[in-house]
């Protein structure tokens, strides 16, 4: 498999995957869609050090092989993958919990800027027609701002602080919103 790594400052390059052959590969998706992240923009411009790998945190694509039909997942469906992995090595992995060390495509795997992807079935979610790939990108950005708005268990009328100038800031405003809060956006410029 094929994809686009920046190992050195302002460069990307196409290479070949090695970490395909050690990944549970249940299923291949050809990708039609990627998201670039700051993580990524970082390491090509050389602000943080490379770790040698496709770049692309989120995945939007078509299965191309699929070993069983468990869910539905079969040749041919879109589907959104999960870009965490557990490092299966902390306490808390050995202990079913959440992973103190969570992994993210991207910046400890390989990404989904490639032409392919393999991943296990239970990393696969089919995905709707009336969701576009674009929209579909924004998956773990818009399950955070709601997952936010639950916790501070916003209500109409509720005046709310957003500060940053990033993606999940953009995505939280619009959803308080939708919500018929009334946000206060604050943010460098």
């Amino acid at each position: 498999m094929k994809g686009y790594k920046s190992n050195s400052p302002l460069q990307i390059t196409e290479q070949e995957s090695l970490e395909a052959s050690n990944i549970n590969c249940s299923c291949k998706v050809k990708l039609t869609k990627s998201l670039i992240t700051l993580p990524d923009l970082l390491r090509y411009r050389g602000d943080i050090e490379s770790e040698n790998v496709f770049l692309g945190s989120s995945g939007i694509g078509i299965i191309s092989e699929a070993e069983n039909n468990l869910f539905g997942i079969e040749k041919g469906k879109r589907v959104y993958i999960e870009p965490y992995q557990k490092c299966l090595e902390c306490y808390n992995c050995k202990t079913d919990n959440l992973c103190s060390n969570l992994q993210i495509a991207g910046e400890h795997f390989d990404g989904f800027l490639a032409d392919f992807a393999c991943a296990p079935i239970e990393k696969l979610f089919l995905l709707p027609e009336s969701v576009g790939d674009i929209d579909a990108l924004f998956i773990n950005h818009t399950s955070l701002a709601l997952s936010i708005i639950d916790k501070l268990d916003v209500q109409k009328g509720n005046y709310v602080i957003v500060t940053g100038g990033s993606t999940i800031s953009n995505i939280l405003y619009q959803i308080l919103i939708y919500y018929q809060a009334v946000p206060i956006y604050l943010a460098v410029d």
